[in-house]
């Protein structure tokens, strides 16, 4: 299993819930059959919680590393880097019904305090972020500052090795 799963790990950057989302996902197709196999386990409960701990565990450590890395931006200001390093969150589906079955390092803009949601799209780059010039009436486009990405980059080869020991672990205990 641990074969076919790291040569189709991938990434996914989008969200329809008014975040931004970079996605360390096991193709829906493994993870479901494996989410599966977990149910018809006698201990599916542990199993399943075992699964979903693993899978947060080899993403967690990118967390401080991508709100580090959007506080060290340059600029004017920090109240804005401030809450897009309060907006990086993990989350982890393993719902057989859900269409983003499986963990995902993402902005999630509901935590932006008062800001719009879609800024962090803009902040990523996925959308123009153009506003206005204080007292000049006229509208500007800012280049964007995106840092999720490249953090994800960096770590993902250690997290597709942890991902594909989790599963093969998970499927140890299945047998």
């Amino acid at each position: 299993m641990a074969t076919s799963l790291t040569r189709r790990l991938g990434r996914s950057a989008a969200a329809r819930d008014g975040g931004v989302g970079i996605k360390v996902i096991v193709m829906q197709d493994d993870l479901r059959d494996l989410v599966r196999a977990i149910n018809r386990h006698g201990d599916a409960k542990a199993v399943r919680s075992d699964l979903r701990r693993g899978l947060r565990e080899a993403v967690k450590p990118l967390v401080p590393k991508a709100r580090a890395a959007v506080r060290s931006q340059s600029g004017p200001g920090t109240g804005l880097r401030r809450d897009m390093a309060r907006a990086v969150q993990l989350k982890v589906d393993l719902g057989l019904r859900s269409e983003r079955i499986g963990v995902r390092l993402r902005l999630d803009g509901k935590k932006l305090r008062g800001r719009p949601a879609s800024l962090v799209t803009m902040y990523e780059g996925q959308r123009p972020w153009r506003h206005p010039v204080f007292g000049t009436g006229k509208w500007v486009a800012q280049p964007h500052r995106g840092f999720l990405t490249e953090v994800a980059d960096r770590g993902r080869p250690t997290v597709l090795k942890q991902i594909a020991d989790v599963c093969d672990e998970i499927g140890r205990k299945l047998d």
